[in-house]
């Protein structure tokens, strides 16, 4: 009984007691207060995601799927007391939206009523609104097909080209596609609806240059009017491009380059004659024709030339980087070279180099060797000719680490007697060790 006269007397008696008796009994008043008549207010909570709720057996039973559904959400409107709807917790990851598909019944658009619940069913409020009750989604069996894809390059009305360009055909690139098709997805009633699908680009100013940009793809139907809820396959890695080429405003005379020349072989010794000379023609690169007027058609390799004539022929539409004007499909080319002695020579399989060769990488056995080479040149040069002086480069730049054996095609050289040139195309088959 003392006991608890001295603490009173300390209580009601010591001024720093009271205060901090009077704090603790103020805040418990204040919180039944707050809890007991806490006002009821309302809460705007925005952008719940609605889900389909696609995984319903109808939809199951029928393969029918979702399309068109982007970003679907709904605001709702929460009612409760204060200090719990406001609280931070509840936020719009506190509630699930679901679009309803129970009347899904065959292909076609619904309008699907959303449900939304709270995700912990203990919190003290209600849901009272929605922004809104349906959203429109259209279902259908999916389809898939491989469909014809074509250029289309939309511009100005100032024009495609600058004044004294002309413009090529557009063409389609890409790094995964192959360029004549593309995989199209989608409800089976728009891929039916499919006539044509193009990789589209579109210019603001004419051209002085061929350009390259990357594509939109679309699909129309037979009446000319967009195809939707698609998807196409690869599609960021497709683009268009516009061949542009300046106009030549003179004949140009075709000429021929040569790579893998004997270094003492004579210019001289070499005529060429062309079907077609005089050509009116557009270059997509000026410097392609010289101060000569002089325009390359053709890289001959000497190892496709042999002693006496060569004709050969060059088809004017593989001549990407050149317009022509003329109505032009092919231009024959004879090459002519004085006449020479041969020299066939068995192949020293030690006289191999290696370009590119990947680290860690051991080249193992030959399967098929190169054999007999053809060789061309002077008699006098043949004479001495041996196989010490033949050697093969391999380019194995191309090389499949994987694969257990792999051809290559050989670059023949000839050391010493440099006025000699090998004739034909050989091969070496290497296994993977």
């Amino acid at each position: 009984m003392n006991k608890i006269k001295t603490f009173s007397h300390k209580v009601f008696y010591d001024n720093k007691a009271l205060l901090v008796f009077s704090f603790v009994l103020a805040v418990i008043i204040w919180l039944v207060v707050m809890l007991g008549f806490a006002p009821i207010d309302t809460r705007k909570i925005t952008d719940i995601v609605v889900e389909i709720d696609a995984e319903s057996s109808t939809l199951s039973s029928l393969d029918l799927m979702p399309f068109g559904v982007v970003n679907n959400t709904v605001d709702i409107t929460i009612e409760g007391k204060r200090y719990i709807i406001y609280d931070d917790t509840v936020d719009k990851d506190s509630f699930k939206a679901v679009a309803k598909t129970t009347y899904v019944s065959s292909p076609g658009k619904y309008a699907l009523q959303i449900e939304v619940s709270k995700k912990n069913e203990k919190g003290e409020y209600e849901i009272i609104e929605l922004s809104k009750e349906y959203i429109e989604v259209y279902f259908d069996v999916l389809k898939e097909i491989d469909i014809p894809i074509s250029p289309k390059v939309q511009y100005s009305k100032s024009g495609l080209v600058k004044e004294g360009y002309v413009e090529g055909t557009p063409y389609l690139s890409s790094k995964n596609v192959a360029l004549n098709k593309i995989t199209v997805s989608g409800p089976a009633t728009e891929v039916n609806a499919i006539k044509n699908v193009y990789g589209e680009v579109s210019l603001l100013n004419p051209l002085d240059k061929t350009t390259t940009q990357n594509a939109v793809i679309n699909a129309y139907n037979d009446k000319g009017g967009l195809v939707h809820n698609l998807t196409f396959e690869d599609a960021e890695f497709i683009t268009v491009t516009q061949p542009v080429y300046q106009i030549i405003d003179e004949p140009v005379t075709p000429i021929v380059e040569f790579r893998n020349i004997p270094q003492a072989y004579s210019q001289e010794n070499i005529k060429c004659e062309f079907s077609a000379t005089g050509l009116n023609v557009a270059v997509e690169n000026p410097t392609d024709v010289n101060n000569s007027k002089e325009l390359s058609i053709k890289t001959i390799d000497f190892a496709e030339l042999k002693p006496g004539k060569n004709t050969m022929t060059v088809k004017t539409e593989k001549l990407s980087s050149v317009y022509f004007y003329d109505d032009i499909e092919e231009i024959t080319i004879t090459v002519t070279l004085a006449d020479f002695s041969e020299k066939t020579v068995e192949f020293d399989d030690n006289h191999i180099n290696y370009e590119n060769l990947p680290d860690d990488y051991i080249i193992g056995d030959i399967k098929k060797s190169i054999g007999n080479i053809t060789v061309y040149g002077p008699e006098d040069s043949l004479k001495t000719l041996r196989a010490a002086d033949i050697y093969a480069e391999i380019d194995l730049s191309e090389l499949d680490v994987n694969a257990k054996e792999q051809t290559f095609t050989a670059t023949i050289n000839i050391e010493n007697n440099n006025d000699c040139w090998a004739y034909g195309t050989y091969t070496i088959t290497l296994v993977n060790q």
